[in-house]
């Protein structure tokens, strides 16, 4: 039983890590494909009691919604150390570390975050898993000066580096 928990557990690592470079890379089709068709997305706010009450609910509502906020800034995100638990044979729940970048001259604005993700996720098929609900929680946001528009490299000047076109 252990054995197959092993395994899911490297499949869900591996769902968030391309959850990660498909937003920071703005693959959005590749990313609303991670998803569970009712996904639910929220984030904190100054209003602590809202925390939990989604933002966004469907996984082109979600996706639209990155795709809106995210499409212009470059953006780096990291999730480590996972405490994935098991909630039954086909669901499954995780807390992220999390840290992003966001540098969005179209917007003036840039910050470092640091927090939390909380997820749930749900199998779909034998071998294959997607992220059912996501919890954004920062614990801190550094507010940075963002970078000249003349300045940036966007993820589409970029070089494939895997020599895909």
């Amino acid at each position: 039983m252990e054995e197959w928990r092993a395994e899911d557990r490297g499949r869900i690592c591996e769902l968030k890590a391309r959850y990660f470079r498909f937003v920071d890379t703005k693959e959005w089709d590749a990313l609303r494909s991670l998803l569970t068709d009712d996904m639910t997305f929220a984030t904190h706010s100054t209003d602590s009691s809202a925390f939990g009450v989604p933002i966004t609910v469907g996984a082109d509502d979600f996706t639209e919604y990155v795709k809106t906020n995210l499409a212009n800034a470059v953006t780096v995100h990291y999730g480590h150390m996972p405490e994935i638990e098991f909630s039954g044979a086909d669901e499954a729940s995780a807390i992220w570390a999390m840290h992003d970048w966001v540098d969005d001259h179209a917007h003036n604005r840039a910050w470092k975050g640091y927090g939390h993700y909380y997820e749930t996720y749900r199998r779909v098929t034998a071998r294959e898993w997607r992220i059912a609900s996501v919890k954004l929680h920062r614990l801190r946001i550094e507010r940075l000066t963002p970078t000249r528009a003349d300045q940036v490299l966007t993820a589409l000047e970029r070089v494939d580096p895997r020599g895909a076109s």
